[in-house]
Protein backbone atom coordinates (compact mmCIF):
# COMPACT_ATOMS: atom_id res chain seq x y z
CA UNK A 1 0.00 0.00 0.00
CA UNK A 2 0.89 3.70 -0.64
CA UNK A 3 1.58 5.49 2.35
CA UNK A 4 -0.95 8.24 3.16
CA UNK A 5 0.48 11.81 2.75
CA UNK A 6 0.31 14.43 5.22
CA UNK A 7 0.99 17.78 5.61
CA UNK A 8 1.15 18.65 9.53
CA UNK A 9 3.95 21.05 11.86
CA UNK A 10 6.22 20.26 13.82
CA UNK A 11 6.50 20.96 17.45
CA UNK A 12 8.56 24.01 16.87
CA UNK A 13 5.67 25.23 14.49
CA UNK A 14 7.49 24.79 11.22
CA UNK A 15 6.04 23.15 8.18
CA UNK A 16 6.10 19.18 7.45
CA UNK A 17 5.09 17.48 4.55
CA UNK A 18 5.25 13.51 4.11
CA UNK A 19 6.25 14.03 0.54
CA UNK A 20 9.45 16.16 1.60
CA UNK A 21 11.33 12.57 2.39
CA UNK A 22 10.41 11.23 -0.82
CA UNK A 23 13.25 8.62 -1.71
CA UNK A 24 14.27 8.01 2.16
CA UNK A 25 13.49 5.02 4.73
CA UNK A 26 11.47 6.73 6.82
CA UNK A 27 10.02 5.32 10.22
CA UNK A 28 6.85 7.00 11.61
CA UNK A 29 6.29 6.55 14.91
CA UNK A 30 3.44 7.19 16.87
CA UNK A 31 3.71 8.30 21.10
CA UNK A 32 2.48 10.14 23.90
CA UNK A 33 4.68 11.43 26.82
CA UNK A 34 2.08 9.99 29.07
CA UNK A 35 2.74 5.92 27.25
CA UNK A 36 4.98 3.84 29.25
CA UNK A 37 5.48 1.72 26.56
CA UNK A 38 6.46 4.48 23.93
CA UNK A 39 9.06 5.81 26.63
CA UNK A 40 10.76 2.37 27.08
CA UNK A 41 11.02 2.50 23.06
CA UNK A 42 12.33 5.93 22.40
CA UNK A 43 16.42 5.04 23.18
CA UNK A 44 15.55 2.45 20.39
CA UNK A 45 13.95 5.32 18.48
CA UNK A 46 17.17 7.51 19.08
CA UNK A 47 19.61 4.95 17.81
CA UNK A 48 17.31 4.15 14.58
CA UNK A 49 17.82 8.12 14.28
CA UNK A 50 21.29 7.99 14.05
CA UNK A 51 21.84 6.11 10.63
CA UNK A 52 22.25 8.06 7.37
CA UNK A 53 19.73 6.48 5.66
CA UNK A 54 17.01 6.55 7.85
CA UNK A 55 14.48 9.56 8.91
CA UNK A 56 12.47 9.15 12.12
CA UNK A 57 9.72 11.34 12.53
CA UNK A 58 7.46 11.03 15.93
CA UNK A 59 3.79 11.74 15.65
CA UNK A 60 2.75 12.70 18.53
CA UNK A 61 -0.59 11.30 19.76
CA UNK A 62 -3.34 12.44 22.08
CA UNK A 63 -0.33 14.40 23.72
CA UNK A 64 -0.04 18.07 24.41
CA UNK A 65 2.51 19.71 22.92
CA UNK A 66 4.06 21.49 26.34
CA UNK A 67 4.51 17.71 27.20
CA UNK A 68 5.80 15.94 24.23
CA UNK A 69 8.30 19.06 23.64
CA UNK A 70 9.29 18.30 27.37
CA UNK A 71 9.52 14.53 26.94
CA UNK A 72 11.80 14.58 23.57
CA UNK A 73 14.28 17.10 25.58
CA UNK A 74 14.38 15.36 28.50
CA UNK A 75 15.26 11.75 26.66
CA UNK A 76 17.12 13.28 23.70
CA UNK A 77 15.04 13.20 20.94
CA UNK A 78 16.57 14.61 17.82
CA UNK A 79 14.15 13.96 15.41
CA UNK A 80 10.92 15.85 14.25
CA UNK A 81 8.21 15.56 16.56
CA UNK A 82 4.61 16.26 14.53
CA UNK A 83 1.67 17.69 15.26
CA UNK A 84 -1.44 15.91 14.66
CA UNK A 85 -5.08 16.79 15.32
CA UNK A 86 -6.22 13.02 14.73
CA UNK A 87 -6.09 12.89 11.03
CA UNK A 88 -2.89 11.42 10.43
CA UNK A 89 -3.81 8.67 13.02
CA UNK A 90 -6.98 8.20 11.26
CA UNK A 91 -5.01 7.75 7.66
CA UNK A 92 -2.90 5.38 9.33
CA UNK A 93 -5.43 3.22 10.79
CA UNK A 94 -3.88 4.06 14.60
CA UNK A 95 -5.29 3.76 17.74
CA UNK A 96 -6.44 3.69 20.48
CA UNK A 97 -4.31 1.96 21.71
CA UNK A 98 -0.13 2.82 20.74
CA UNK A 99 2.68 2.87 20.52
CA UNK A 100 2.63 1.98 16.61
CA UNK A 101 5.48 2.45 13.93
CA UNK A 102 4.96 2.41 10.41
CA UNK A 103 7.79 2.06 8.18
CA UNK A 104 7.80 3.32 4.35
CA UNK A 105 10.33 2.49 2.21
CA UNK A 106 11.63 4.69 -0.58
CA UNK A 107 9.18 4.46 -3.24
CA UNK A 108 6.37 5.43 -1.04
CA UNK A 109 4.84 2.09 -0.21
CA UNK A 110 4.44 1.52 3.60
CA UNK A 111 6.45 -2.15 3.77
CA UNK A 112 6.23 -2.64 7.86
CA UNK A 113 3.41 -2.16 10.55
CA UNK A 114 4.60 -2.63 13.83
CA UNK A 115 1.61 -2.10 16.71
CA UNK A 116 2.95 -2.17 19.77
CA UNK A 117 6.28 -1.39 21.74
CA UNK A 118 9.42 -2.24 19.51
CA UNK A 119 12.02 -4.00 21.36
CA UNK A 120 15.17 -4.58 18.78
CA UNK A 121 15.94 -2.37 15.81
CA UNK A 122 15.83 -5.53 14.05
CA UNK A 123 11.90 -5.10 14.46
CA UNK A 124 11.72 -2.23 12.48
CA UNK A 125 13.40 -4.56 9.39
CA UNK A 126 15.70 -2.03 7.87
CA UNK A 127 17.67 -2.45 5.21
CA UNK A 128 21.47 -2.84 5.54
CA UNK A 129 23.33 0.07 6.40
CA UNK A 130 25.38 1.42 4.23
CA UNK A 131 28.65 3.47 6.08
CA UNK A 132 28.46 6.46 4.49
CA UNK A 133 31.79 7.50 6.29
CA UNK A 134 33.92 4.21 5.07
CA UNK A 135 32.93 4.88 1.53
CA UNK A 136 32.88 7.30 -1.35
CA UNK A 137 30.38 8.04 -3.93
CA UNK A 138 31.88 9.09 -7.50
CA UNK A 139 29.47 10.26 -10.27
CA UNK A 140 31.14 9.86 -13.73
CA UNK A 141 29.07 12.67 -15.97
CA UNK A 142 29.18 13.61 -19.74
CA UNK A 143 30.27 17.31 -20.54
CA UNK A 144 26.42 18.07 -20.65
CA UNK A 145 25.66 16.61 -17.25
CA UNK A 146 24.29 13.25 -18.20
CA UNK A 147 25.55 10.28 -15.70
CA UNK A 148 27.03 7.68 -17.18
CA UNK A 149 27.50 5.73 -14.32
CA UNK A 150 27.74 5.84 -10.20
CA UNK A 151 31.17 3.99 -8.54
CA UNK A 152 31.54 3.47 -4.92
CA UNK A 153 35.20 2.97 -3.03
CA UNK A 154 36.02 2.35 0.15
CA UNK A 155 38.02 5.04 2.62
CA UNK A 156 40.16 4.49 5.03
Amino acid sequence: DTAPTFSTRDLAGARVRLANFTGQTVVVNFWASWCVPCRNEFPLLARVEKRDDVTVLGVVYNDSIDNAKAFMKANGGTWLGLRDDGSIARAYRVGPGIPATIVIGPTGKVVLRHIGELRAVADLKLPAQLSVSRHEMRVHRLANGAITRISWRQTA
